[in-house]
């Protein structure tokens, strides 16, 4: 389902949530905006104005831990690289690649 999502978006088809209203989706969100910061729950709690135990509670609640939040960012932005990398430049195919792409069989 995420790599769908995931050439979807490379196609320039994104869905936008109108408001983020599960504090999973803030907190990802969050972790979103510097993937490589090492983030404490205290540190995510600041960036989301409540307090850690708050943030602990709701994610329970929710079924969710903040570890899992970052490894699931970081993995998002890791099965991303790849596409972005060919949208930003352009693939060049070797010419015995090409000389076979354009081969047409003789009838």
């Amino acid at each position: 389902m995420l790599e769908i999502l995931l050439w979807l978006a490379y196609l320039g088809i994104r869905f936008v949530p109108n408001e983020i209203t599960r504090l999973t989706q803030r907190v990802r969100h969050c972790l979103a905006t510097d993937p490589h910061s090492i983030w404490t729950a205290a540190k995510v709690a600041q960036s989301l104005s409540m307090s850690e135990v708050m943030l602990r509670r709701k994610l329970s609640a929710e079924n969710i831990t903040l570890r899992d939040r970052m490894i699931d960012v970081r993995i998002s932005l890791l099965l991303l690289r790849p596409l972005l990398a060919l949208q930003s430049k352009p693939q060049k195919i070797p010419a015995a690649e090409a000389k076979i792409a354009t081969c047409r069989p003789s009838i």
